[in-house]
Formats: C-alpha cells, structure tokens, sequence
C-alpha cells in the first residue's frame, strides 16, 4: 500500500457517501421491519409468548457492539470493517430465513444485529473522513434522511410482506440488497482516506461494555413482561449489567489503549452532544412505537392507516435533517436553529399529553409535524458538533459513543414506557403478540385508563426533549474547521487498498 496524501472534491466525496446509504438503509430498516410481523412469526411457531425476542434480539447485539466497532474501524480501516460488517448482516438473515424454529430465528436475528449495528455506525463514521466539519453537515442530512425513512418504512414493508406473502420475505430480500450493497460499497471506498495508526482492540474492555449492555437490555425486556421487576431473574441480570459497568469504568482508566478513548469521555462537547441526540432520538422512538398503539387502541384507526399518519412525523423529520445540514455549514452560532426546534417539539408534546384523547386527526398530524420538523434539526448538528470537536484518530470511538448511548437510551425509554403500558392493561397485553390480538381493549370499559396510561407515555417524550434542550443549552459552540479534521503525528494518509 502506497502512502500518499490526498484531498477528496466534492464529486468523490458524494461517490463515497452514496456508497454506504445501501448499507445505512439496511441496518435502519431491520431495526423495526419485523415488528408488523411477529403475531404471524408467532403463530407459525406457536410461541406468541417469546416473539418479541425476535425483535429484541436484533437490538440488543446491534447496542452492545457499537462501541466496539467503532474502535474496529478505527485499528483496521471503514473500508475492511463495513465489508465485513454487510457479511456479518448477510449471514444473519440467511439463517432467519431458514430458521426451523422461534429459538433459531431469534439467534439468527442476534446475529443479524451484530452485522446491523455495525453497518449503521460505520456508515456514520466514514463521514469524518470524507469531509471538513464545515462542509459535512450537508452529507450528513443524507444519512438522516436514509436512517429515518427505513426505520419509518420498516413496520410498513413487514406487515406487506406477512400478510401478502411471506414472513421469511423479510430476511431474504436482504440477499439481494446486500450483495449490491457489498459491490458498491467495496467500488466506491477504495479511495477513502485511510489514516494509518498503530492501535490496539483492549479485549476486555470490549467484553466488559457487551456484557453490561446486553444484561440491561435483557433487564428491562424482562422486567414486568416475563417477570416481576423485583423477581430473581431481573435481579440478577440488573446486578451483572451494574457490576459490567463497574468494571468497565475501571478497565477505562487502567488499559493502555482504552476502547473509548478518555479524551473523547472527558470533552464537553461530545458529552453534551451525545445527550442532545439521545434523548431527543428516544422520545421520536417511543412516539414511533407507542403512537400506532394510542390511534388503534384509543382513537379507534387501523393498522394500515395509523402507520400512515406516523409517517407524518418521519417525512417533517427528514425535513428538519434536511434544513439543519444545509444551515450548519453557514451560520456561525449553528445550535440556535435546533434550539428552537427542540423546544417546538417539546411543547408538541406537552400539547399531546394534556388534550390528544379530545384533539382530532387534522391536530395530532399537526403536531406531530411539528415534532419531527423541530427534533430533525438535531442529528446532523450534534454529529458534526461531535466529530468538530476530536482528533481524527478518535473518530470512530467518538461516532461510536454517540450511536450507543442513542440506542442504549432508547431502549430504557421504550422499556419503561412499554412495562408501564403492560401494567395498565394487563399481562394479556404484555406481549407484542398479545397486544395484536387484544386490538378492542378500549372497548372493555378500559378507555379511561388507557387515556391516562397514554398521557403519561407523552409526557415522558417531553421530558427526553426537555433534557436534550438542556443538553444544547450547555453545549459549546466551537468554530467549525474548515480544514481536514485534526491528526496525529504518526497519523498517515493512506488510500483503502483492495488488499486491506
């Protein structure tokens, strides 16, 4: 491999950002695809009681991976680790195709979910490389954009595919889009610029934060579902998941090369970026699972058209993406337009937790464009803010960190959000498949609790816009490089090699 330095033109770097939009759209979209599925996977089984692992299982590997890819991208490359991380994925959903049973299938899925994870922080790391903090915020609205729709799309295309065709549809259409994927992705980031730098994966380190991730996930999946939240089991697993983390912070401060590097935990600006885009991104999750529930359950709509009128928040989403990477690149104070953005959405949601069981229709479509126009100027700031703000040689721990603490966010919020949910209504519904099968709930004289249950569910998403404005708020507003991001004095420009 020949060392060389080179500057990408624009042309070269849209090629190379074009390049992991396939893969970025098929880890998103395998996020939420099965959802609209699992009654049939449940019933094809037998098993509507474990189904929703299959869902479960996907994100939990994906979460627990992402710091530890990241820093994979960091020792040997984007270009090596997104190849292998669209074989990883490709593997996964040939195995949940074939799957003889529920057990096979959610082990495939776990697969899958490393291969997923993995796909979707790569994708966002190689925009470190390609651009000036100035100017990415532009190529950063195309990865919003992707990732929103395919997480919009997903409930939409497996309920089609289940209902139309076939549930194993789902795993083998991504064959064919990911051996594309892995053509064009293998074409088009060749000439990446690579900074050679000699580092080492701390083992332990990576093992310790896979294993307190995957406990707590499996904690709170469990925890008024499948057990009591004070049962041994959950105990147990919350215990492991607190002892994980302990050891961790430990192993932080103790490894020669930390997996996240202590300069990267100690920035301001990281961490404030970081809760800025979690927990805002939490909220517009648990809007995105529990609104459907709210319109079927409480306001009477179908499936096909509560899914509809959801993709209203995901469309005003990726508008906001769009207005905000256009304006970080060219006004100098570039949080005051997500500021003022976050606290729209937060009084949206304020809105629809005191009045949506009287508004209407044409109202909470109103607001909840509101809500994606305001939170959609978030995501390409707090990422271009983030990667302003380290080394080069930091990126992919830092785009890593973002991504997890996103994810790991997320799924507390839907956890505790869905156990509260669960309780109000019964264990009847404690399940995905249980919830499908009990549509007319309102109808048993539950429509009261289901109203109060439902206002507490948005109140907590205003509380998530609540902290990611305080986030922005305490967030520094560093002038943006107009240079390549900073490197290391053994940090080499390198071209990816076909032989990596």
């Amino acid at each position: 491999m020949s060392h060389q330095s080179f500057e990408l033109g624009h042309r070269e770097a849209l090629k190379i950002t074009l390049g992991v939009l396939l893969p970025l759209f098929l880890g998103s979209l395998d996020q939420t695809i099965v959802g609209a599925a699992l009654p049939v996977i449940g019933r094809d089984f037998g098993d509507l009681q474990n189904v929703p692992w299959v869902a479960t299982a996907y994100l939990l590997t994906g979460t627990a991976v992402t710091p530890v890819v990241g820093k994979l991208s960091d020792i040997h490359g984007r270009r090596a680790t997104m190849l292998a991380a669209i074989a990883v994925f490709l593997m996964g959903s040939l195995l949940a195709a074939l799957a003889p049973s529920l057990v096979a299938l959610i082990l495939a899925r776990a697969v899958q979910g490393f291969g997923g994870g993995s796909l979707i922080v790569v994708a966002m790391t190689i925009l470190g490389d390609i651009a000036a903090p100035k100017d990415r915020a532009r190529y950063y609205t195309y990865f919003v954009v992707v990732f929103a729709s395919a997480g919009a799309l997903g409930p939409a295309l497996g309920g089609f595919f289940a209902q139309y065709l076939d549930w194993t549809v789902i795993f083998w259409i991504n064959l064919p889009l990911g051996l594309l994927s892995l053509l064009v992705t293998n074409a088009q980031l060749r000439r990446l610029p690579r900074h050679e730098r000699r580092h080492r994966l701390d083992f332990v380190g990576a093992g310790l934060v896979m294993m307190a991730t995957a406990a707590l996930m499996a904690a709170i999946d469990l925890g008024g579902n499948r057990f009591d939240w004070g049962s041994a089991p959950v105990l147990g697993l919350a215990a492991l998941s607190a002892a994980s983390w302990v050891g961790f912070a430990v192993r932080l401060r103790t490894a020669l090369e930390p997996l996240v590097p202590l300069g990267v935990l100690s920035n301001p600006v990281v961490i404030f970026a970081v809760l800025a885009n979690a927990m805002g991104a939490s909220s517009i999750m648990v809007l995105n699972l529990f609104l459907p529930m709210f319109l079927q359950l409480f306001v009477g709509l179908g499936a096909s058209h509560s899914g509809l009128l959801l993709m209203t928040l995901m469309f005003s989403f990726n508008v906001g993406a769009g207005i905000s990477g256009y304006v970080t690149g060219w006004v100098r104070r570039y949080k005051v337009l997500p500021t003022i953005g976050v606290l729209l959405a937060l009084l949206a949601t304020v809105a629809l937790g005191f009045a949506a069981d009287r508004f209407g229709l044409v109202t909470i479509e109103a607001l909840l464009t509101i809500i994606g126009l305001g939170f959609g100027t978030v995501p390409p700031m707090a990422t271009v803010a983030l990667q302003n703000a380290v080394e080069r040689v930091e990126l992919g721990a830092a785009t890593a960190s973002l991504n997890f603490v996103r994810s790991l966010a997320g799924t507390i919020f839907v956890g505790v959000f869905g156990a509260i949910l669960a309780a109000k209504l019964g264990p009847a519904i404690g399940t995905m498949g249980g919830l499908h099968d009990t549509l007319s709930a309102a109808a048993l004289g539950e429509r009261s609790a289901l109203g109060q249950t439902f206002q507490i569910i948005f109140f907590g998403t205003s509380a998530g816009f609540a902290l990611s404005l305080v986030a922005l708020w305490r967030l520094e507003e560093r002038p943006l490089r107009a240079g390549k991001p900073a490197a290391a004095a053994d940090d080499l420009p390198v071209a990816e090699s076909a032989n990596d």
